[in-house]
């Protein structure tokens, strides 16, 4: 019988979504290709869900009714939507907006929130203490594990 493997928990922020559904950023394709390879485990809340659908239903985004929900079914299909809890040690954010990404990420003792939110990186140091960390897309990049690992499998 072999031993269960644990694999790490992700929360993306808003920001962070809109790049892998709509802009880009060259450490999308490496967090999609351990997505994908079931290397690493997205959560969100619906509270994250419906704010992703407000925030690509603005106008400067100019997205079609129809690419909108493309965009929420690809995050739908890529990520795994969870209960909100609030953890039992919590850190509070300065904007109540950003909340949710942190009492997720706590709660549910993820081992990365990506953002590019700076509420939410301001929290890095309190949140590791929780041995969550709190990291921007760049910080990420430089030290996530290398593609040529997936190609071994």
């Amino acid at each position: 019988m072999s031993a269960s493997v644990v694999v790490p928990l992700y929360v993306l922020d808003t920001n962070v979504w809109l790049d892998w559904l709509v802009f880009s950023h060259n450490a999308i394709p490496r967090l999609q290709a351990l997505q994908a390879v079931g290397e690493i485990d997205i959560i969100y809340a619906a509270e994250m869900f419906e704010e992703l659908a407000d925030v690509l239903s603005r106008a400067h985004f100019k997205l079609t009714p129809e690419q909108q929900v493309n965009a929420l079914s690809l995050m739908r299909a890529v990520a795994r939507e969870v209960p909100a809890k609030v953890p039992t040690q919590g850190v509070r954010c300065a904007d109540k907006d950003d909340q949710v990404f942190i009492d997720t990420a706590l709660a549910y003792h993820v081992q990365c929130l990506l953002s590019k939110d700076n509420h939410l990186l301001s929290l890095r140091s309190r949140a590791a203490k929780f041995n969550v960390r709190v990291m921007t897309l760049d910080a990420w990049l430089a030290q996530s594990p290398s593609l040529l690992s997936l190609d071994a499998k």
